[in-house]
């Protein structure tokens, strides 16, 4: 920094020449205190910047992440629905199989009854015609006793009187 000039007002006369290299110093003092503040504020400026590129990079980092798991999320869910979808046909046609075997094992199983019923309702009819058979001989021969029987009583009374 230059020496500052003195002038005392008491003294001498104050000219504009005489001003001047104030002037010219509180200029100075002025442009060297801006520019040191111009470089301060430049060099935060910068660091604002690069803080702020920084965050940018980070956020478009993020969102790309993002995107890279909604992605991988949406083929999760579309994996996982189709394999819902393959579970659910198998089962519906598991399940329409077994109701097939059922069907086929429950009508098989009516015809062996109503087989098995006609047998038993044949063997009933056999056996009540047996029995039909046997009382008509059973009530032929008992006809048969009781005329014997009137015969002998008729005789017998016959003979007695």
């Amino acid at each position: 920094m230059p020496n500052k000039p003195h002038i005392d007002p008491k003294k001498e006369v104050i000219t504009r020449e005489k001003l001047d290299p104030f002037f010219e110093n509180i200029k100075n003092l002025i442009v060297s205190t801006a520019k040191g503040t111009e470089n301060a504020m430049m060099r935060k400026m910068d660091k604002v910047g690069n803080n702020i590129s920084q965050l940018q990079t980070a956020a478009t980092e993020h969102t790309r992440m993002i995107k890279a798991l909604d992605t991988k999320i949406d083929g999760v869910r579309t994996e996982l629905s189709d394999k819902i979808d393959g579970v659910r046909t198998e089962l519906k046609d598991e399940i329409q199989g077994v109701r097939t075997e059922l069907k086929e094992e429950i009508q098989s199983t009516r015809t062996e009854l109503k087989e098995e019923i006609q047998g038993v309702r044949t063997e009933l009819k056999d056996e009540m015609h047996k029995m039909e058979d046997r009382l008509s001989d059973k009530l032929v021969g008992n006809a048969a006793r009781l005329d014997d029987h009137e015969i002998r009583l008729s005789s017998l009374e016959s003979s007695r009187t």
